[in-house]
C-alpha cells in the first residue's frame, strides 16, 4: 500500500531522535542579518551560551530553533551564531578526519554543534565522537570527561553520520565525469562530478560537485532519523581532494524529490514526495539545501531527486569551470 506524505519538520524530527533520553533527564525544564526576524523571542529566549556550548531549554526549542534556521544561507548562518556570541563546528574549518569531515552533519545542525561536538538539552549533554552520538544527562561533566577519555564507559549512545543511498553506474565523457562513489562511507551520491584545470596551469586541478547526502542518526526505541540534502561545492585537488573557496555562481531549478522509507510503526512503506524551490547563490561556500527529513527503523532510503544544477567559476582563469546538468539521482 502506498502512503504518500508531506511534511514531518527536520528539528522535529531531530527532536524526536534524542527526546527519549533529554525528556527523562531534564530537570525543569540566504543571507539576511535580520536574523531575530526569523527566530521568534521565546525561541531566543530558550536558547543560551553557556561556556561555549550552547544549551536549549528543551527538545521543543532545539526543534524550533533548527527548523528557524534552516536553509537560510551561510550569512544568516554567520549572524545567528553572533547574536548567540557562539563558534559553531559549522564556521570551523574542515580537517581530514575531524568531525564535519567524518559526520558531514548539514550545515544548519552544525551550527547548534561547538567546535567540540557538543551542545544540550535540558540538562542533558550530547556529544558527538567517531560515528555515535552520546548522551549524558544530568549534565553530568565528569561523566563526559570519563567518556571521552574512554568512549567504551558511555552508557547511552546511537551512530550517527551519513549512510547508503542508491548505487549508481560509471560513465564518463570528454571532459564531464559522471561517475559511482562508494557508498555508506560519508560519501552519499555525488555522481555528477566534473573536472577542470586553470586556463594557464595545467596543473591546478580543481572540481565541481553535485550530491545529496543522507545523514541520520540513531535514537532507539524512536528508529533512526534521516536528512536528505542536496549541496553544490568546489574542489582542489592537492595531496587528496579538498574544498575549495574560489567564488562560485550556484543554482538548483525545477528541483523535486521523494523519498521512499519504512514506518517504524509497522515497517510498511510510505513516500514523501515535494518539490525544491529555485536556489541561487553566489560565494566562496557551498550550496546546501535540506530537503526532507523522516524516521525509519534503521535509517536506510531510498530517494529520488531531480532538478538543474548549475555552476560556475567566476575567478579569472577558470574558464572551464562551468557545468549544467539535469539531474536525476
Amino acid at each position: 500500500m502506498r502512503k504518500t506524505i508531506k511534511g514531518a519538520s527536520t528539528g522535529a524530527l531531530l527532536a524526536l531522535a534524542i527526546s527519549g533520553t533529554i525528556i527523562s533527564g531534564c530537570k525543569k525544564n540566504e543571507g539576511s542579518s535580520a536574523v531575530k526576524d526569523n527566530v521568534s523571542n521565546s525561541q531566543w529566549q530558550s536558547v543560551k551560551n553557556v561556556d561555549g556550548r550552547l544549551q536549549f531549554a528543551s527538545t521543543k526549542a532545539l526543534y524550533q530553533t533548527l527548523d528557524s534556521i534552516k536553509n537560510k544561507g551561510t550569512d544568516f548562518l554567520k549572524n545567528w551564531e553572533s547574536q548567540q556570541g557562539f563558534k559553531s563546528l559549522r564556521a570551523g574549518k574542515v580537517e581530514e578526519g575531524g568531525l564535519m569531515d567524518t559526520f558531514d552533519f548539514p550545515e544548519f545542525y552544525a551550527a547548534v554543534i561547538n567546535e567540540k561536538g557538543e551542545y544540550m538539552v535540558g540538562d542533558t549533554i550530547v556529544w558527538f565522537n567517531k560515528g555515535l552520538k552520546h548522551m549524558v544527562p544530568g549534565r553530568n561533566e565528569a561523566k563526559l570527561a570519563a567518556i571521552k577519555e574512554n568512549p567504551a564507559t558511555s552508557e547511552i549512545s546511537y551512530k550517527a553520520g551519513n549512510v547508503a543511498l542508491n548505487s549508481n553506474s560509471a560513465v564518463k565523457s570528454g571532459q564531464t565525469k559522471t561517475m559511482s562513489v562508494q557508498l555508506g562511507k560519508n560519501d552519499g551520491d555525488a555522481r555528477y562530478q566534473k573536472e577542470f584545470t586553470h586556463d594557464n596551469d595545467p596543473g591546478s586541478i580543481r572540481k565541481i560537485i553535485f550530491e545529496i547526502q543522507n545523514y541520520v542518526e540513531g535514537s532507539g526505541q524512536f528508529g533512526t532519523m534521516s536528512v536528505l540534502y542536496t549541496r553544490i561545492k568546489q574542489e582542489y585537488k592537492g595531496s587528496k581532494w579538498r574544498p575549495a573557496g574560489e567564488t562560485m555562481e550556484k543554482s538548483i531549478s525545477n528541483g523535486s524529490y521523494t523519498i521512499q522509507y519504512n514506518s517504524t510503526f509497522d515497517n510498511s512503506v510510505k513516500y514523501l514526495s515535494g518539490s525544491i524551490p529555485f536556489l541561487t547563490q553566489t560565494d566562496g561556500n557551498n550550496l546546501v539545501y535540506g530537503i526532507g527529513s523522516v524516521t525509519t527503523p534503521y535509517g536506510n532510503i531510498t530517494a529520488t531527486v531531480t532538478g538543474n544544477y548549475h555552476a560556475k567559476v567566476l575567478v579569472a582563469g577558470y574558464s572551464r569551470g562551468i557545468w549544467d546538468v539535469a539531474a536525476n539521482w
